[in-house]
């Protein structure tokens, strides 16, 4: 029995998995450009030269993703203190076709300190989409610019997924050990016992 419980807890230690959690998922956000790409900084001016901004964001963790939970990414608008009657979109920018995330209307009376922020999430069955495209770690929103003009003042992006971690190298160092142990520890009962005969 005293042999057998350092063999089975070196066992234990050896094989455990860290299992999948639920965490939040750190997004950065990287740069914003226009079509070209040309490299622009925020706030950003749209009006009828510059009709569409891309804004990309990386996801350091992403290799790490195991499914998407939740997905939202929101963005700040102001206007630019005329009268007209602004318009613009957002959307995911995927090689099969974007994915709408809303759109908005009206930002007269909104400034840099009091924006206009809209947030568009992915509804579940886009989820699991996104889960298998999003192994690179790099995405892009879209602004697009309907009428009007108005500037983009920033962008942010929010993920909630169940992450599948590595072994901690210690984990498996202290089982590898734990393992070596017992093993040792086993013949050398055995080689006692030979002699002893």
């Amino acid at each position: 029995m005293l042999v057998r419980l350092p063999v089975a807890l070196a066992i234990v230690v050896c094989c455990a998995a860290v299992p999948a959690h639920a965490a939040p998922i750190q997004v950065d956000f990287l740069r914003a450009a226009l079509t070209g790409p040309v490299n622009v900084d925020l706030p950003l001016f749209l009006d009828s030269s510059n009709e569409a901004v891309f804004l990309s964001f990386s996801i350091p963790d992403a290799a790490s993703i195991a499914s998407i939970n939740s997905f939202s990414v929101s963005v700040s608008f102001f206007d630019d203190d005329d009268v007209e009657s602004e318009a613009g979109s957002m959307s995911y920018v995927r090689a099969g076709g974007d994915l709408a995330l809303g759109g908005f209307g009206g930002l007269n009376g909104t400034t840099s300190f009091s924006p206009f922020t809209l947030t568009g999430s992915f509804v579940p069955s886009t989820l699991a989409l996104l889960t298998t495209e999003i192994g690179g770690g790099v995405f892009r929103i879209r602004v697009q610019r309907e009428s009007g003009d108005f500037l983009v003042l920033n962008a942010s992006a929010a993920i909630d997924a169940e992450l599948t971690a590595p072994e901690p190298p210690t984990l498996g160092f202290a089982g590898a050990g734990m393992l070596f142990g017992a093993i040792y520890f086993i013949f050398a009962r055995r080689s006692i016992r030979t002699r002893s005969t």
